[in-house]
């Protein structure tokens, strides 16, 4: 009886106000929607970092255990190493920036101008690598990129639901009719 009280207690009732019938809304699943926030998802931009097939082999092969937990161990240093890279772009954008702008200043001969455009292209390259990144999450292309069956999907799709509700309509007169 203990159990079913416990249970009962975890599946979070909730009433939904009055009825002709008592219609109950039962959460059973509560482990797994905490778990949805810490889902990694694998993204365009990832595919652009020169540094990314090394890093596959080298997070594979420290995992020496089952399947299940070598796959768990690989998303979190996926996870970790895409965390640590998107900080070190923003430096190195900044950094390149200034070099630039330094080699710009410079007195102009051929190694000056070679490494100016070296600069320049690995500046280009950073940048569409960072346009990469705000593409995925354009609401343009949103659906072109991202996968269709994520939190991310279904939460730009009722953030947009919610924007578009009509609250209430104004008639020329000036008379307001709200949303039934």
């Amino acid at each position: 009886m203990e159990l079913f009280r416990r249970t009962l207690e975890e599946c979070q009732l909730i009433d939904v106000g009055y009825f002709d019938h008592s219609p109950l809304l039962i959460n059973t699943r509560r482990e797994e929607e905490q778990l949805k926030s810490n889902v990694f998802k694998f993204e365009t931009w990832l595919s652009l970092e020169d540094s990314l097939i090394d890093e596959v082999k080298h997070i594979w092969v420290i995992s020496s255990e089952d399947l299940l937990q070598k796959l768990e161990n690989f998303k979190k240093g996926l996870k970790k190493w895409a965390g640590q890279i998107q900080i070190n772009r923003k430096e190195r954008n900044e950094l390149l920036t200034a070099k630039l702008s330094e080699l710009a200043e410079a007195e102009r001969d051929d190694k000056n101008l070679a490494e100016m455009m070296d600069t320049e292209i690995q500046l280009n390259f950073e940048i569409e690598k960072d346009e990469c990144y705000w593409e995925q999450r354009a609401r343009l292309n949103w659906l072109k990129f991202g996968d269709k069956n994520t939190t991310f999907f279904h939460s730009q799709a009722t953030q947009r639901q919610r924007k578009n509700l009509i609250h209430k309509l104004q008639s020329e007169n000036g008379s307001e009719t709200e949303a039934l």
